[in-house]
């Protein structure tokens, strides 16, 4: 699995002998995405996102701003901040992670590629499940770990379920 595809990769690389043509190319590798707009630009994550169909995987890359108001917090030793358009830096302005919850990651996916958000829950959740082995299964007899979502209005969290036990509600 090729974690944060695009990560750390030199502004001068070679046009099409560069490791994101090599990783869309390798049929057996996963590669995870960040949709937050910053880490993969809007018009670049349908084409990604596009490219490597059920090899994709979203994440979030998340410090512990995310889903936080605007402020300071802590990165291991150092301090970051959160400005009100919502990207975590350090004092130097570089990038430091990512204030994207898992849930906003899904509709975002979904704004930003036009599919539907249940192909972006399962790269989020299922499939990462699946490539790691784990029973992400909603059997009896299974424990039951999953979400209530709400799609309308807008979409919405409403409950998160682990083993059974309701640990999540936003009422």
């Amino acid at each position: 699995c090729w974690t944060h595809l695009g990560n750390a990769i030199g502004r001068s690389t070679d046009k099409f002998d560069n490791v994101l043509f090599h990783v869309l190319a390798e049929k057996r590798l996963h590669a995870s995405l960040i949709p937050d707009g910053i880490h993969i630009p809007d018009y670049a994550f349908p084409t990604l996102s596009g490219t490597l169909g059920n090899r994709l995987l979203i994440t979030t890359d998340a410090m512990s701003g995310a889903g936080a108001p605007v402020g300071k917090y802590r990165l291991c030793q150092h301090e970051i901040t959160m400005g009100e358009d919502r990207i975590a830096r350090t004092p130097e302005g570089r990038l430091a992670g990512s204030t994207l919850t898992p849930f906003d990651a899904v509709f975002n996916a979904a704004a930003m590629s036009g599919q539907h958000w249940q192909i972006f829950w399962d790269a989020l959740s299922t499939r990462p499940a699946k490539w790691l082995g784990v029973d992400h299964r909603l059997e009896a007899g299974l424990e039951a770990s999953f979400c209530i979502i709400e799609t309308t209005p807008k979409p919405t969290l409403r409950e998160t379920y682990l083993k059974g036990r309701r640990v999540y509600s936003a009422a």
